[in-house]
């Protein structure tokens, strides 16, 4: 059954359930139902959204995931990034992982659509650090790579195939890159890493 006929049969249920309660006779309005069966489907049009297919993880699967400290955790810990801040990056990167992998298997979205949305990122993330270095450069390296990562993650998302992304959907996949050394927050963050060689 799709989400739309859940949705409908659903508030059916409800506006009637709620006339019962209210002593009126089990009748619906026909205008709205319409009015909000219509804004269900442009809320949830599968030609504008994608919609994650990942829950939220839980505090304890954040809090595992920081005290691992993958790459990307590293990369916001040599910039100072408070635990606020790495725990909504390693619930975005989860989140985002999900989906990436879900969406390629049930043919969502092509492998090829997203090596090019992460493309995008990269020379934007490139350019914010340029830009940044010419700008700011009475600040430290630190304060400077934690305002690149601020910049990159509060920046608009890009669309996916012409549409529009979920919210955690380009943080995710920025910590993802950072994750892989692809980019990084701190100016010298491979040598602060000691990861120069990689």
């Amino acid at each position: 059954m799709t989400a739309a006929c859940k949705f409908g049969i659903g508030d059916t249920k409800r506006r009637i359930d709620d006339a019962i309660r209210r002593g009126e006779p089990s009748l619906i309005n026909v205008a709205e139902f319409r009015k909000g069966f219509q804004a269900f489907i442009a809320a949830h049009d599968s030609e504008r959204f994608l919609h994650s297919l990942s829950d939220a993880p839980t505090d304890e699967v954040i809090q595992e995931t920081i005290a691992r400290a993958p790459r990307f955790v590293r990369q916001l810990d040599i910039v100072d990034a408070d635990i606020e801040t790495k725990s909504r990056a390693a619930s975005d990167y989860l989140r985002t992982s999900s989906d990436r992998t879900r969406w390629a298997e049930e043919g969502i979205v092509f492998e090829e659509s997203m090596d090019a949305y992460d493309d995008g990122l990269v020379r934007r993330h490139h350019n914010l650090r340029d830009e940044l270095g010419i700008t700011q450069k009475d600040l430290s390296d630190k304060e400077r790579g934690h305002l690149l990562y601020l910049k990159c993650c509060g920046a608009d998302s890009p669309p996916l195939e012409a549409r529009v992304v979920p919210n955690h959907f380009m943080p995710g996949s920025l910590n993802s890159m950072a994750d892989r050394n692809l980019i990084g927050w701190h100016p010298n963050y491979k040598a602060v890493l000691g990861e120069e060689d990689e």
